[in-house]
């Protein structure tokens, strides 16, 4: 009897959420006539016209369910959808339109399900919702987004070692923060952090703290008012090294 009755009222809901949205197509309705058409054609018109009971293509009714719960913000017409996949898209578009991480929890579909956490911890910035994401290389741009997005360099331990130092790299210069810099364990790659951030802080006292001879003498160089600022090699390899997350 539970089972009857929950079934009905998700049916007045879907009926209700039909009502509302045809009131608010009366125009479209009142100017063409879908059934004067055929195929997808005639889909397609019932379709712009959010009268999904009408559709007869499968895939192009489920996509008129999405709209009408996107229009109704109720994740629970979604329920409606038979295949998996496109309710999982369905429950993820509701999630990012109420702002509401635990509709993620219900989607089956580990697609939309990692989709959901992604967007929704890049909205929020909160990290704990990059760790619930099971596709990893999608789990470390989570982290990797949410690290940049808060300057949080913590964050930037769950990546793999060379996502890890660029997005360090990154947090040093946002921050003007050397320290962040010695995280790096490519020397290198660690003195060309402290050569940028001397830079960006014009703090020549910076440039002591740098290890390597070519590296430190560039840094001075820059400082230095009546010196010329060498091939920053190193400099140019940060460059490029930069966009490799």
């Amino acid at each position: 009897m539970k089972s009857a009755t929950k079934t009905t009222l998700l049916f007045m809901v879907f009926a209700a959420v039909l009502l509302l949205v045809a009131c608010k197509n009366q125009n479209i309705t009142a100017s063409t006539d879908c059934s004067a058409l055929s195929g997808s054609a005639k889909d397609n018109c019932y379709l712009d016209a959010k009268k999904c009971t009408a559709i007869e293509d499968k895939s192009v009714k489920e996509s008129c369910i999405v709209e009408l719960a996107k229009a109704a913000k109720d994740v629970k017409v979604c329920t409606f959808i038979q295949s998996e996949q496109t309710k999982g898209y369905c429950q993820e578009q509701l999630a990012e339109l109420t702002n509401d991480a635990k509709l993620c929890d219900e989607i089956k579909d580990a697609y939309w399900k990692d989709n959901c956490y992604f967007h929704l911890s890049a909205a929020n910035n909160q990290s704990n919702l990059c760790s619930l994401i099971t596709d990893q290389p999608q789990r470390e741009g989570c982290f990797n987004k949410v690290a940049i997005a808060t300057n949080n360099h913590l964050l930037c331990d769950y990546l793999n070692p060379d996502a890890r130092s660029t997005c360090i790299f990154k947090i040093a210069q946002a921050t003007l923060n050397p320290d962040l810099c010695s995280l790096r364990n490519n020397p290198v790659y660690r003195d060309g952090c402290l050569i940028k951030v001397a830079k960006l802080a014009n703090n020549p006292s910076i440039c002591n703290r740098i290890g390597i001879k070519q590296i430190r003498q560039d840094c001075e160089n820059y400082f230095n008012p009546t010196g010329q600022v060498t091939n920053a090699t190193v400099n140019e390899a940060e460059d490029v090294n930069i966009n490799a997350v």
